[in-house]
This record gives structure tokens, sequence and C-alpha cells, in this order.
């Protein structure tokens, strides 16, 4: 991800400054793991280095432990609880979006 973000940032033939496309840009995060921790670990740092990059954050998160066995067939998550969590990263990503356009 960290090398997909330094080439976004180069600056282009057109002459936009660096950075220019990650202006005025919002996100939510999140993490899947087949560790305990679901990858929240790596959270914080991603957070940071998004905001900045100029980023807008949204606070909900989700950190999916046990990635192996959290899906259904579907692509669905299995447990609720991470369905709730993931509906309220997306909620917060919209509402952001909203107030902020």
């Amino acid at each position: 991800m960290k090398n997909t973000i330094d080439w976004i940032s180069r600056i282009s033939e057109n002459g936009e400054a660096p950075l220019s496309a990650f202006t005025d840009k919002i996100a939510a995060i999140s993490a899947v793991s087949p560790g305990a921790f679901g990858g929240y670990r790596g959270l914080i740092p991603l957070r940071l280095f998004l905001s900045n990059i100029g980023i807008t954050v949204v606070p909900s998160q989700i950190a999916i432990n046990d990635g192996f066995n959290a899906f259904k067939e579907d692509g669905s998550l299995k447990s609720e609880h991470h369905q709730k969590l993931l509906g309220k990263a997306v909620e917060s990503l919209l509402k952001t979006k909203i107030h902020t356009t």
C-alpha cells in the first residue's frame, strides 16, 4: 500500500503538486488477519500516515481476527458483531462525505 501511495503522490507531467491526488479525500480503514488482533496494530500507523498526507480518516474502523474463518462462502461476514462494526464504519464514511461536500 505504501508503494502505491508513493507512486500516486509523484508529480505528474501536467504539473500537479505532490499529494494532490489525495486532496479532499475521505477514507475508512479496516484490516483482516488470521491473528487474534485482526490487523489492528497496522491500522494505527495507517491512520497516522493517511492523515499526514491530507486524507480525512473517519473514526470508526474494523479489525477482523481469524480471517481465514471470518467469511461465508458468499463473501459476507459470519460474525454479526463484525457486520455491525463494518456498517458503522461505512455509515461514518458516508456521513463524513455528506458533511464535507
